[in-house]
């Protein structure tokens, strides 16, 4: 599975959405681990949106067929909750892009997910930086 995501890019953005149903579909019946979505941290298919434009696509999917909660486990699972902004070119990589990227595809969930993982990042660094003095 690994394989044919490096290689999305060579698809046709028709079949690109159809891998990402079906992705999702794997995910949520657990033939494919979530773990496998890490490949599309690639910077041949960030730069163009294809990793993202996918992503958008399985996660919606995958809330329409399995709800949210298995959505975030499905995020948690593949690692992936602290690496959304990592899938945006690097000139669209802002809170408000991701905001506005997730919002607009239903996926209100997630960022919700991603402001309590910044919350939480941003309160351990706190801690870090209060532990020194």
């Amino acid at each position: 599975m690994k394989k044919v995501l490096i290689f999305i890019k060579g698809f046709k953005p028709i079949e690109r959405i159809k891998l990402a149903r079906m992705t999702a579909l794997w995910i949520a019946s657990g033939t494919v681990p979530p773990n496998v979505l890490v490949v599309l941290y690639n910077e041949h298919l960030i730069k163009d949106s294809v990793a993202l434009d996918f992503l958008l696509e399985m996660f919606v999917t995958l809330k329409q067929e399995r709800g949210v909660q298995a959505l975030v486990t499905s995020l948690k699972k593949g690692q992936l909750e602290n690496r959304l902004m990592e899938f945006f070119p690097l000139n669209k990589r802002t809170d408000e892009n991701l905001i506005k990227t997730f919002t607009e595809r239903g996926l209100e969930d997630v960022v919700k997910l991603h402001k309590a993982q910044a919350s939480q990042e941003a309160k351990r660094e706190l801690q870090l930086v209060s532990s020194i003095t």
